[in-house]
């Protein structure tokens, strides 16, 4: 949801999320220097040095180091946050699952392993409240940022 605020907030309405999963879409994904930021995530989550290497290099050189820099922090918090929910089974909140389920359902999240710790039930109100609550949320987003700078 974050990454479709922020690009809203750019003015690119075109951000196609399914990138994430490096499959078809990653080369138009409609982020800047999304195919090196693709890259340089998978590079960490195999942990392969030398692609690490190569794919930062890349990414340093097409978006500068200070985004680079900024890519990384991510990816360090993200491999954060999975393994502690991993690790202790941590399921979605109900209004996270309510804010995600259409994002979540696009990305195929159900294949990951940690979504066997979440409620799989799966009713017909929340398909119908997920896209418009996050669609006021990506609404108001931007106006709360905005206010807090």
């Amino acid at each position: 949801m974050v990454l479709r605020v922020s690009a809203k907030m750019r003015g690119n309405d075109d951000v196609d999320v399914r990138a994430v999963d490096g499959g078809e879409h990653a080369d138009h994904s409609g982020v800047d220097h999304g195919r090196e930021l693709l890259d340089f995530g998978e590079a960490i989550a195999a942990r392969d040095e030398n692609a690490i290497r190569a794919s930062r290099d890349a990414l340093a050189a097409a978006a500068g180091v200070d985004a680079m820099v900024d890519a990384a922090a991510v990816a360090a918090n993200f491999q954060r946050m999975s393994r502690i929910a991993d690790a202790s089974g941590i399921p979605l909140d109900k209004h996270v699952m309510v804010m995600t389920h259409d994002i979540r359902k696009r990305l195929g999240a159900e294949k990951f392993g940690s979504a066997r710790n979440t409620d799989k039930n799966r009713t017909l109100l929340l398909g119908v409240l997920s896209p418009i609550l996050s669609g006021i949320a990506i609404k108001l987003m931007p106006i709360l940022l905005r206010k807090k700078a």
